[in-house]
């Protein structure tokens, strides 16, 4: 009986016991009678009773509806068979997988999963040898393919991880508006206030001798670094972005948007302790509709006070339409456009790192679903239950993956590897683990 349903005792025979009793000998016969009926005939009564609303009933009811509707039911509690009645007897159009897994926690609770099994579109031919659970994916030690799980078909995004950390990669062209991102050669191409560049004076972030040295010339005088491109950037979101070290000058320091008149759209200060190294700092804003020419983008020590020879190291300066994304690097005198990887029909991306090798990203769902679960010494006959379970139901479009403990337990003929083998008649079985 389900948890929430209040018992409700069978109804008495009380018009049997109302009825007229002529003598002794007929009050006998009614009492045997109802000592029969109550005995033998009455549990049968109940359960047909309930043959309309299965869920409702013992047990027995439950497991003999269940595996008329082609679904052996290992033996559990009545809460959980009551549960799965319902969901088995459901009309629902994603039954299928739905119920799959309703029928593994209720089995099994929380050491399940379930996937369903994609193949490239780029080896269709060859299916199902490259068979793959939508999800992660390492297309190189560095380069990862992340799918949304519910989504049922789109590209992955892609992720590289390198001295950036982890930096989304873009299947479409980005530029670099800033011409000399790294401040060589003096500072060629920047606009410097009050101050000196030094170029190769540091190491940085990725690792080369390329990290600029911007030093103050006068004390007590506004001093900044600042490049201007010559973008049309009117209505556009922009983004400016530069790697900062405070080096010996910790402190606050701004950056900052403007157009080709010097007219400022936005700016952001974020204070910078020297104890912890580069910052990547960046700021976004939407230029006004009308034309403006250029865009400027300023990296600003906000303090004036201090000592000729003050200094910060720059670096990676980067002004990009749209949200900030990983740094492009760009010579003196030029812009840079990348773009990280292209996607073919075939569904292939072609990277331009010259690193990671083309690679098939985009996938067609298939029939199979990966089923995996622990077989553990508390449960030897996982594997016989699971075949028994789904080989009316879904044993055409089911894998079945086991994640096998490293010591079979001793339990018999009817456990260890001799079921493993029996299974393997039953529905396809992939084995992950050591046996021993």
């Amino acid at each position: 009986m389900a948890a929430n349903l209040i018992p409700i005792d069978a109804p008495a025979l009380q018009p049997l016991a109302n009825s007229a009793e002529y003598d002794q000998l007929e009050s006998d016969l009614k009492a045997i009678f109802t000592s029969v009926y109550n005995a033998l005939i009455r549990p049968r009564e109940r359960q047909l009773n309930l043959y309309g609303m299965p869920h409702l009933g013992d047990t027995e009811l439950m497991e003999r509806v269940l595996k008329l509707n082609g679904l052996p039911i290992i033996r559990r509690d009545d809460t959980r068979t009551s549960f799965l009645m319902k969901a088995a007897l459901a009309r629902n159009p994603r039954r299928g997988m739905i119920f799959l897994k309703q029928y593994l926690q209720a089995t099994w609770p929380n050491v399940w999963k379930v996937e369903p099994l994609w193949h490239p579109i780029a080896t269709a031919d060859q299916y199902p040898a490259d068979v793959t659970p939508r999800s992660v994916i390492d297309l190189s030690p560095s380069v990862q393919a992340v799918y949304d799980p519910n989504s049922e078909d789109g590209l992955p995004t892609i992720y590289r991880t390198d001295w950036r950390g982890e930096s989304q990669l873009y299947p479409t062209a980005r530029t670099n508006l800033i011409k000399n991102s790294n401040l060589a050669n003096n500072g060629a191409g920047w606009t410097l206030s009050n101050a000196t560049v030094t170029s190769n004076a540091t190491v940085a972030p990725d690792g080369t001798q390329t990290a600029a040295k911007v030093s103050r010339t006068a004390v007590g005088n506004d001093w900044a670094a600042q490049i201007e491109s010559d973008v049309a950037a009117a209505g556009r979101l922009f983004t400016g972005s530069a790697y900062v070290y405070a080096a010996a000058m910790p402190g606050n320091y701004t950056l900052r948007l403007r157009d080709s008149t010097d007219v400022e759209f936005a700016f952001q200060t974020i204070t910078l302790d020297d104890s912890v190294g580069w910052h990547r700092i960046a700021i976004s804003t939407t230029f006004p509709a009308t034309a403006i020419g250029g865009a400027k983008f300023t990296v600003d020590p906000t303090s004036d006070t201090g000592a000729a020879g003050d200094s910060f190291y720059l670096w990676g300066a980067q002004l990009e339409a749209g949200e900030l994304t990983p740094l492009i690097e760009t010579p003196v005198g030029a812009t840079a456009t990348v773009t990280d990887y292209t996607v073919d029909a075939n569904g292939v991306a072609t990277f331009a790192d010259g690193e990671t090798p083309a690679t098939p990203i985009t996938h067609f769902r298939t029939s199979r679903v990966r089923v995996t679960r622990p077989v553990t010494s508390d449960n030897g006959l996982g594997l016989l239950e699971v075949a028994k379970a789904f080989r009316s139901v879904l044993a055409a479009r089911l894998m079945l993956e086991l994640q096998l403990s490293t010591v079979f337990e001793g339990i018999g003929v009817t456990g260890g590897l001799a079921v493993a083998n029996g299974a393997m008649g039953v529905m396809p079985v992939l084995c992950i683990g050591t046996l021993s």
